[in-house]
This record gives structure tokens, C-alpha cells and sequence, in this order.
């Protein structure tokens, strides 16, 4: 939109472009935990959404992976068989049989 120009009830008075953009990935995954990009010049917005798409694809990948539980120890086991409430939302745990 060119300067100082009025379109309906807004009025331009400046031009913005995008010349730099940053972000890091801050993650519980220690390998993909702290990943920084920065993207400077003319197409840094594009560079830096094109990374946040590489990021995306790469953490939707980790979590759509079926990684088995690992084994409950006696305790836990314990705890699970005997529990009669949600540990989150403390709500009673209600047991349907089909």
C-alpha cells in the first residue's frame, strides 16, 4: 500500500517490511530442545516460516511414533490396580463393562 494513502477508515502512514525473524524451539526431547534459527534480508519471512513447516513435520513425526511404555515396576503396578481416582482431575474413575 503506498504512503500516506487512505483506504476506507484506515489511513497508511507507514510501510513495514519484514528484515529479520528468530525463533527457538524449546522442547522436554533433549535433542531437539533448544534449536535456534534466525533468518535476516529481503526473504526472511519465507526462510522463516519454511523452517517453522521443517519443525512441524519433524515433531509431528516424533509424536505420531508409537514408542512402546516402558514396564511398570511392582508399585506401579500396584497403584494402577488399586486406583479409584484420575490422578489429574482427581474425578472418580468410572468402569463400564461391556
Amino acid at each position: 500500500m503506498p504512503e500516506n494513502n487512505q483506504v476506507k477508515f484506515t489511513n497508511y502512514t507507514q510501510k513495514h517490511k519484514v528484515c529479520a525473524a528468530a525463533a527457538i524451539l524449546c522442547s522436554t526431547i533433549p535433542e531437539k530442545n533448544n534449536l535456534m534459527t534466525i533468518h535476516c534480508g529481503p526473504n526472511a519471512l519465507s526462510e522463516f516460516l519454511d523452517k517453522l513447516i521443517v519443525w512441524e513435520e519433524m515433531i509431528l513425526k516424533y509424536l505420531r511414533a508409537n514408542i512402546p511404555m516402558k514396564a511398570l515396576n511392582r508399585n506401579q503396578h500396584t497403584e494402577y490396580d488399586n486406583a479409584t481416582h484420575c490422578y489429574l482431575c482427581n474425578k472418580r474413575i468410572e468402569i463400564n463393562d461391556p
